[in-house]
């Protein structure tokens, strides 16, 4: 019989001034519950001719926020829930499960539950004055309690395990993309789960055209595609998938290096990537190409938008087929933009630099009719961007350095990693509270960082098996399909492809 946990320790963590802030424990307060209705099922029913009643439609609404209350002792001096009140402002509170480990360390959890966006919407005092009382009563403390009101559906995390995904592909994988969304079983088909259509791409092998992979397993099986239209001197980069057409999903993949001419696109309608357009030329200048994987973004078939290694941001609003120079202020000759990441039709923000030397950051509010160019970080190369919304924005350097902005570009802060990375290829965040970013740390051993508190405390996960035996970045691109599954892809030394399955103990 298994043994028996008989003090599993619980902790509440509050974030009083939102995500990425410091948290603090609140020892000696209890919840009991928490009520987070996840919507109500409506069903229609219809007569059918041997006058039974058939479902002929079901839907569910939507979930409505969690709310809990909070519970403990008055004490004599103010404690962070109190001040809470009196700013009516937002935070994060975390509830954090473990039967190990010291109870004030906020990553030292076997499983946690986020309440994001939390107000504090009643409270009340028990107890307050006891004048009296009946011979032989225990006196009872004056309490307090707080009723709790959250965003609806709390996620839930746990740590990660890292898996070595199998690839046949011989070179390194340059970036990623999943092309699918979750659905219900029904008329759309069979049910699916988000991050299971996969599709990366690959440098180029000496006279061998580079290739494209594409998965329907969540990356556990991969199978190349056709031969796409480029040089064998180029590698594939930059791919994004959307939807080109009713039940069609479009998959562009952008030339990863120079075939002395015009930089070039291709896309493909096909699920199995058999066959590609030919390529259609982005620009018009000679020697161009996507340096780095993050060098595509596509909000959808109308909201592309591609970087270059010559300082170019173009746009494409019929899915890839013809580009428009926005006409960025270009960097420096020497500058390159690595990476572009749009929230929605207005709000971008495109980075880069040159090793060592200097960091270019650019911003527009209007969808690249203007942009504007920042001062950035430095001396500090940027690789990757993600931007969370109108002014909060995240980006990783080459050499190793995360930093966040909270004014859309104009200044920027490091947020320190728990073990220091060499280099960092790429960062993600799915919402304001996590995000993950990837690269090499010391000794290049790949290694992939998480964040769910809004990138103040960050897990590390390494693949030790290859402690050694990563390059450039180490890892070139990082996917969150939610706070519990992540991947990220890259290049062994020999050029092999490297693909990382970040998950969950014992998910199914």
């Amino acid at each position: 019989m298994a043994d028996v946990i008989a003090d599993v320790m619980g902790v509440i963590w509050v974030q009083p001034d939102g995500p990425n802030t410091q948290s603090y424990p609140l020892f000696c307060y209890n919840v009991d519950s928490y009520d987070a209705a996840l919507g109500d099922v409506t069903t229609a029913l219809c007569l059918n001719a041997k006058r039974q009643w058939e479902t002929v439609h079901r839907s569910q609404g939507g979930p409505s926020r969690a709310t809990f209350t909070l519970e403990a002792y008055l004490e004599k001096t103010r404690d962070w829930l109190q001040k809470q009140i009196v700013k009516r402002c937002p935070m994060g509170m975390y509830v954090h499960w473990s039967d190990c480990g010291n109870a004030d360390y906020f990553l030292g959890y076997q499983f946690g539950q986020a309440f994001h966006n939390a107000y504090i919407t009643g409270e009340s005092k028990g107890n307050m004055v006891l004048r009296k009382g009946e011979e032989g009563q225990t006196a009872t403390p004056s309490g307090r309690s707080y009723e709790v009101s959250a965003d609806p559906q709390p996620p839930e995390y746990w740590p990660l395990v890292v898996a070595r995904r199998t690839t046949a592909e011989a070179e390194p994988i340059r970036d990623l993309t999943f092309c699918d969304a979750a659905q219900c079983e029904g008329a759309c088909g069979a049910a699916a789960d988000i991050c299971t259509d996969g599709m990366y791409s690959s440098d180029n092998t000496g006279a061998a055209v580079a290739e494209v992979w594409y998965s329907n397993d969540g990356l556990a099986n991969s199978v190349v595609g056709g031969a796409i239209p480029f040089a064998v001197s180029v590698a594939a980069g930059p791919i994004e998938c959307f939807a080109s057409d009713t039940g069609v999903m479009r998959t562009l993949i952008g030339q990863a290096t120079s075939d002395a001419a015009h930089m070039k696109i291709a896309y493909s309608d096909s699920a199995t990537l058999a066959a590609w357009s030919a390529a259609i030329d982005v620009g018009a200048v000679d020697t161009e190409y996507f340096i780095h994987g993050g060098a595509i973004n596509a909000l959808d078939y109308h909201h592309i938008w591609a970087c270059s290694n010559k300082g170019n941001i173009y746009f494409s609003s019929d899915g890839g087929v013809t580009w428009t120079d926005q006409g960025a202020p270009e960097p420096t000759p020497a500058e390159a933009l690595y990476c572009i990441d749009f929230i929605d039709d207005k709000y971008g923000m495109c980075v880069g630099g040159t090793t060592g030397a200097s960091c270019v950051v650019l911003t527009t509010t209007d969808g690249g009719d203007h942009w504007t160019l920042q001062t950035g970080v430095g001396a500090h190369m940027l690789t990757g961007v993600s931007v969370i919304d109108p002014y909060r924005a995240w980006a990783c350097s080459d050499t190793g350095e995360l930093w966040y902005t909270n004014d859309f570009g104009v200044t920027w802060t490091q947020r320190t990693l728990p073990t220091a990375a060499v280099s960092l290829g790429d960062v993600e965040f799915l919402d304001a509270y996590n995000g993950a970013c990837t690269g090499t740390r010391a000794t290049l051993l790949p290694v992939v960082y998480r964040t769910v508190d809004g990138g103040y405390n960050w897990e590390m996960y390494s693949y030790t098996a290859l402690d050694g035996a990563v390059e450039t970045f180490g890892m070139n691109s990082v996917h969150m399909c939610d706070p519990n599954h992540i991947y990220a892809v890259g290049e062994v030394a020999g050029a092999l492809g490297l693909i990382l399955d970040l998950s969950a103990k014992g998910s199914v």
